[in-house]
This record gives C-alpha cells, structure tokens and sequence, in this order.
C-alpha cells in the first residue's frame, strides 16, 4: 500500500519522502474538507497535480481553516475566471473559483466543433487539473445571491442545494447570456453558440435533419405524380435541409462558413441525392456582417467570398419580427423556412448580475468599475470579462479583452501591499481579430497600421496557428493538432451521439411544444408552403398554420418514448 501511495503521489506531481505518508500530514496529499453549508458536505481535494507553466506563480498549500492568507473567491470559469486563476499568486491567497460547468471553454472553436471539425474535449480545459496545481478548491455550482456587508455568498449546486460562501475578496467574472430581446419563444425553438453543450446539439441536430430528409427522400413521387405533388414533395426537403443563423458577427459568420464546408465536403458525399435541397442563411440587421472587424475591405471581402464560395446566403439589413416553430420573420417581410436556427445576435447580463445591488453602467447591463477592475464604490469586490465595464474606457465585450484583464488584476493583487496606493489602471492591447470565411479563407485584422492585414490562405495559416497557441496547455494543443490532422485524412466526425436533438429550454423559460419529425410536411403538402421563404404566404396565414401546427404536433415535455413514437407515426403516415 505504502509503494502504491508513493506511486501515486510522483505521478501527479506530489513531493513526499516516507514520512509525508501518514494519514494526517502532507500538505500535498488528498485531505477531506467539510465546505461550510449545504448540510456539512464532504469535498474530496487532491492538491496534487501536474506542475504548471513557468508563467505561472508557484502552487500554494492546500486550503486551511485556521491560514492567515486572504480568502479569494473567483465566480467564473471562462475567459476571465480561468486566466486569473492561472496568474495569481495562491501562496498569498486562498483561492476557490465556483462555476456551473468544470472546464474552460475555448470558444473561438467552439463552431468548428459543432461540425465535428475537432473534438469538444480538444477545446476544454479541465479546472480541477489547474486548481490541485495551484492548490485552490473548486465547487460546481452558480452564485445566486450576494451579502456585501457580511461578505457571503448564496451560492446554489446544480442539484439546487444551496450554501454559503464566506470571502475576503471577491472576482466577479461570470460572462453573459444570450439575449432573446423579448422573444420567450426563442429557447423553444433555436440553439445558441456558447457552451459545450450547444456544440454537440447542434451538431446531433444537422446530422439529424439529414437522416430525417434522408427518410422524405424514399417517398419521392412515381412517375404519374403531379407537378403540384412534385413541388410539394421538393419543398419538404428543402424546408428539412435549411439551416438559418442571426447574427453576422465573428460567431455566427464563422458558424456559417463552418457548416457550409461540412455539408460540402463531407455531408454531401454520403447523401448525393440530396445536394440539390440543403441551403444555408444568415441573417444580419446592419448593413454589414463581421462589423467588430471595423475595416470596410475585410468586411467587403469576408461577404464575397461567403456568399459566392461558401454558398451561403446572406440577409442584411433584417431584423428579425416574429419567430415561429420553423419560420423566421424578417422586417422586410421575408419569411425564411427552417429546420435549424442558431442564435447568435445579442447577448445580456446573467440573472445573478442584473440583481447585483452594486454600481451598473448607464444600460444597467455590466457592473461598473475603475479603471483598476474594482466595482465602484466596494473595496473587496472586482469583475471582469463581459459582465464589467470600466467608467469611462469603453472596450468590446470579447474574449481577448477578459483575459487580458484577468492577468492584468492577478498581478496587480499579487504584488498589491497594504499600505499600497491605488493599482494600475488597465489598459488594453489590441492584437489584432481573426475570423474563418470557409475554405481555407481567414481574415485577420491587424492591429497597426504597419502590418498588412491577412485574408486567404495566409489568414486562414495564422487563423489556425494563433488559436492552437492559445490553448492553454500542451494536452489541448496536441489534442487539437490530433484532430486537424484525422479531418485531413478522415474527414469530419458524422455521428451522431445522442438521441433526436431539440433546442434546451433555458432555465428561466417555459417549456414549449416539442416538434415531430415531420412536424411541418402535412402544410406544405397542401401547398402552403415554398423553401427558404420563396413565394411565402402572407404572414396571417403562417401565423394560423403555425398555431394549427402546435396543436397538432404538441407532445409532452420530457416524453422522450411518447416523442419517438410520434415521429415514427409521421414518418409512416
């Protein structure tokens, strides 16, 4: 037993000698701690671990309760939350970072894995291997309320026990959500781009329409059909094959560009029968997509060569109206029919940070700090990432800015004194915006006016080489290197995973109708309907089928047996 603990312990980075070996004495041992709350729960942490960059600060002694060290607690795992962690000093500080999910997410790569381009876990990074490096603690859950007089925490674990959480300082860097801008039905009816989750939905989804048109495909009508029944039968297959995306930022213009290749390169090659039916949208209300690129030629560009080579079709100057369960209202008056619908166009503050009683800017959408990261008006409280804004400086809400204001903050508090004056100010570097336009076409904004900007082959070589050395570790880089090079030679991954995939309901919406397989095709068999909003009847007239459709196809939420036995009906009716 004694050699197995030795074993162990070298493995992962411990130092012991035999002595350490005793039930109660190494600090880098696994130690059994009773978090204050939730009923005296029992949290196994092992503080053991790989050892970290040179960049990083040294690791620190596990967690003690009677530790003179501040006790730090950090609300976020993403872009702001991870980086900080990584950067600070945990010989000074006791560190506990609290997050719904236990991973860092790499999130420029996030469409690039809804298409199986690489794999969701090539992007994560697990927190737990960073917090045993850094001997922090960390706790799976989501804070729900804030004392700031007693400095506590209401936090909740995904089960729904709740338990307090005691701090000295507190980083606030929860990020945002999707804004729905009022539209409830929204989370019924399409997916959104932001978590692991969403990419492998996505991804069982596409697969899913294709088997479903796949299965349209053997109803095709015989000779003696009508050209009425031709037609209807065509745009059931076109509706089944139409996939939409709002909001033609970097997200959505990426997702894009990544689905057009997926379905060109890959999808098609196994269903050739079905080239002529699949078409891809996406939907922008400016006048322009990829606008945070701020350069009218790589805008110009990044537009050709999506509309022209990727094929996808492209809607400016639309807002969005109404949204049905497979039709999008356009304000020009366009109808666009769908089978999936991405939502990338907006986002808002979380609920935690909108009932935040602390300063807020003019929108009331971003705690407000100084230029140091502090929220105004607290002394131990800081946020950063897209929740905070900084009075005064205004910055874009993007992953390069949280991260840059995450190891701006930890040095700061690493080297902060007691009797110190105020901290430095943040101030941030551009480095330049990247984006994929399919092929093997990137652009790259740079951030000086003496470096060119990239576009083609050359932006989509320093696309690609910048976000494999921004992983965040060796694993990820050689799991990423991995996966690009099984796509070259195998192509992309078409399995699909799960079962029949749907939008998730958000946690604070109703669940809606659950659509059937064939949820539509009884519609558009009466000649009602035409692909991609071509010849589209007025928008009364898709309001009463829709609503003659949710009461139709409405099958109970969560019947998952009662679901399948629905869709099989359809497909054989």
């Amino acid at each position: 037993m004694l050699q197995r603990t030795r074993l162990f312990l070298w493995q992962h980075g411990g130092r012991c000698k035999s002595t350490q070996l005793q039930a109660t004495a190494s600090s880098s041992s696994s130690t059994t701690t009773t978090v204050a709350g939730g009923g005296g729960q029992q949290v196994d942490s092992s503080f053991g671990g790989s050892s970290s960059s040179s960049s990083s600060p040294p690791s620190a002694p596990p967690l003690a309760s009677n530790s003179n060290r501040e006790r730090l607690v950090i609300l976020g795992s993403g872009w702001g939350g991870y980086p900080f962690l990584k950067a600070l000093d945990t010989r000074k500080y006791q560190a506990i970072l609290v997050s719904p999910r236990n991973h860092f997410l790499f999130t420029p790569l996030l469409a690039n894995a809804a298409v199986g381009g690489s794999d969701i876990a090539s992007i994560c990074q697990p927190v737990r291997t960073l917090c045993a490096d850094k001997g922090a603690r960390f706790y799976e859950g989501k804070a729900i309320k804030l004392d700031k007089e007693n400095k506590l925490l209401t936090c909740k674990t995904l089960d729904g026990r709740k338990y307090p959480l005691k701090y000295d300082k507190l980083i606030i860097s929860v990020g945002f959500q999707a804004n729905d801008f009022g539209m409830k039905q929204l989370s019924d009816y399409a997916f959104f781009m932001k978590e692991t989750a969403d990419a492998r939905r996505v991804h069982d989804h596409i697969m899913q329409c294709f088997e479903d048109a796949a299965t349209l495909h053997a109803q095709e009508p015989g000779e003696g059909a009508s050209p009425e029944e031709v037609g209807d039968y065509e745009n059931m297959l076109r509706r089944r094959l139409s996939f939409v995306t709002v909001g033609g930022g970097p997200t959505g213009t990426e997702f894009c560009a990544e689905l057009a290749n997926f379905v060109k390169e890959d999808v098609i090659k196994l269903y050739p029968y079905l080239a002529k039916y699949w078409s891809v949208h996406l939907v922008e209300a400016g006048d322009s997509i990829l606008r945070p690129f701020n350069d009218e030629k790589l805008q110009k560009y990044g537009y050709e060569h999506l509309t022209t080579q990727a094929k996808v079709q492209v809607h400016l100057n639309s807002g969005v109206e109404d949204i049905m369960p497979d039709q999008l209202f356009l304000k020009t008056g366009q109808v666009l029919d769908f089978s999936t619908l991405v939502w990338c166009a907006g986002i808002k503050p979380l609920p935690f940070v909108a009932k935040l009683d602390l300063a807020k800017n003019e929108k009331g959408s971003q705690l407000l700090t100084d230029g140091s990261c502090k929220v105004k008006g607290e002394d131990s409280i800081y946020a950063i990432g897209d929740c905070a804004a900084i009075e005064g400086y205004s910055l874009p809400q993007t992953a390069q800015i949280a991260a840059q204001q995450a190891y701006h903050l930890a040095q700061e508090l690493n080297f902060m004194k007691v009797d110190a004056p105020e901290m430095k100010p943040f101030r941030h570097v551009d480095k330049g915006t990247l984006a994929y336009v399919g092929g093997t076409n990137a652009l790259y904004r740079s951030p000086s006016k003496f470096l060119p900007n990239l576009t083609g082959k050359i932006g989509y070589f320093t696309w690609r080489s910048a976000y494999w050395s921004m992983q965040l570790s060796m694993r990820n880089r050689m799991l990423l290197a991995a996966d690009w090079s099984k796509r070259l030679v195998f192509g992309r991954d078409l399995t699909r995973l799960g079962e029949a995939s749907a939008p998730k309901h958000t946690d604070d919406a109703e669940p809606g109708p659950t659509r059937g397989l064939f949820a539509n095709d009884h519609r558009e068999l009466k000649g009602m309907g035409g692909g991609g909003g071509g010849g589209a009847p007025s928008r009364r007239q898709n309001n009463r089928a829709a609503e003659q459709e949710v009461q139709v196809e409405v099958v109970p939420a969560g019947s998952r047996e009662d679901a399948q036995k629905h869709r099989v009906a359809e497909a054989t009716a």
